[in-house]
């Protein structure tokens, strides 16, 4: 017992076997294998261990019959693995400011250098005192340390209420929810 199931196996030989497929299944009970498939399904059949499994208690012989990402885990992973990440609304919303933004400064920059030049001043002189000048102090140097810092001031909040979250730019999403609803609590609190 303790032994890692290294690849999806078929019992063979079964000394009173009992393995924990929690990490595939959600259910936390340890299931006792069988040499007979009791069911059509591979996930029911109790005759078919998983790479992953935790053998909990007894022993048995098996044949490899799946492995590395052929084994069922290995499906999972990469079926989850293909989703693209689409950008946080923060993120999105943040980069729409930022060209918004850039989109009033070239225009307040074009607009003083039209100006300038119907002044009659001198191109270069209005380029650089003008232009530049204006494109240079729209940039919001602030923008992510004020961000940071809000997001680190509901992190701590979220904190206080024994909520722990590794990336800052998921507080936005996590922070909008009311209620997380699961029938999964032995695994999610036990199964470390």
């Amino acid at each position: 017992s303790g032994d890692k199931i290294p690849a999806d196996c078929r019992v063979i030989y079964n000394q009173g076997m009992k393995v924990d497929q929690s990490m595939i299944t959600g259910e936390s009970e340890a299931i006792e294998v069988s040499v007979v498939a009791l069911d059509s399904n591979s996930l029911e059949a109790r005759n078919i261990i998983f790479n992953g499994s935790l053998v909990v208690d007894g022993g048995c012989f098996a044949m490899a019959i799946r492995t590395g990402d052929d084994t069922l885990i290995g499906t999972m992973v990469e079926m989850t693995g293909d989703v693209g990440k689409s950008a946080s609304t923060l993120k999105a919303d943040i980069e729409y400011f930022v060209k918004v933004l850039t989109i009033f400064a070239l225009f307040q920059a074009a607009l003083v250098f039209i100006v300038g030049i119907a002044r009659g001043l001198d191109p270069i002189q209005v380029f650089v005192q003008g232009f530049v000048v204006i494109m240079i102090g729209n940039v919001p140097q602030g923008l992510p340390t004020t961000v940071t810092a809000c997001l680190f001031i509901v992190a701590e909040s979220m904190g206080r209420q024994n909520v722990f979250v590794k990336k800052l730019d998921v507080i936005e999403t996590l922070g909008s929810c009311t209620l997380i609803c699961t029938d999964k609590t032995g695994t999610l609190t036990l199964n470390v």
